[in-house]
């Protein structure tokens, strides 16, 4: 798959053997945040090595990168997840993994839509998430209160803006964005935490 440009922002398709810029990329979001705990380097190269986690047996992933000029500013994943559709007979699209920089609302934009636009031609007709990578992976959803909070174990942490950039760049592209937070994640969570659904029309 090509790069692709939206104005001043390149999408760039990531290799599974050239994770590395996506790996470390949000010690660069980050940087200064005292509550942030950085994940294993070596975890998340596993985590994202298709021959090392039995998940790229059931699905198919692909990941972007954003860069302004030749500085990263964003990164996301793309996902098919063919055990959840047979499971749930859908035919769903999730994005998940997502970094940006706080300046970077375009390159947020971007991304959702080279998200939207892979698991489309894949036969997705939504595109749910942030999901990273499944529900039985990691922390799934979205921090939108308790931003002074430490974060807790397996619970997602995320700066302030991830909700207004992700609501944004789906506002933006045709008016239709459902936010909500999945039952079986409870009432606390359901307070502290959401999940985007965009249905493709």
């Amino acid at each position: 798959m090509p790069p692709c440009t939206a104005s001043s922002v390149t999408i760039l398709p990531i290799a599974p053997h050239a994770t590395k810029t996506f790996i470390q990329f949000p010690r660069r979001v980050y940087r200064g945040d005292h509550l942030w705990v950085p994940p294993l380097l070596v975890e998340r190269k596993a985590f994202l090595n298709p021959r090392k986690n039995p998940f790229f047996q059931h699905a198919q992933v692909q990941l972007f990168l954003a860069q302004q000029g030749q500085e990263t500013v964003g990164r996301i994943a793309a996902v098919i997840n063919e055990a959840h559709d047979r499971f749930h007979h859908e035919h769903a699209g999730f994005f998940g993994l997502f970094e940006c920089m706080p300046e970077a609302a375009s390159a947020a934009t971007a991304l959702l839509q080279a998200a939207e636009a892979w698991v489309r031609a894949r036969g997705a007709i939504f595109l749910r998430g942030p999901v990273n990578l499944s529900m039985n992976e990691l922390d799934c959803g979205l921090l939108v209160e308790g931003f002074g909070a430490s974060p807790v174990f397996q619970a997602l942490y995320n700066p302030p803006y991830y909700a207004d950039f992700i609501e944004a760049g789906w506002i933006l592209e045709d008016n239709h964005l459902m936010l909500r937070a999945l039952e079986e994640l409870g009432a606390i969570v359901y307070k502290r935490y959401r999940l985007c659904q965009k249905d493709f029309v």
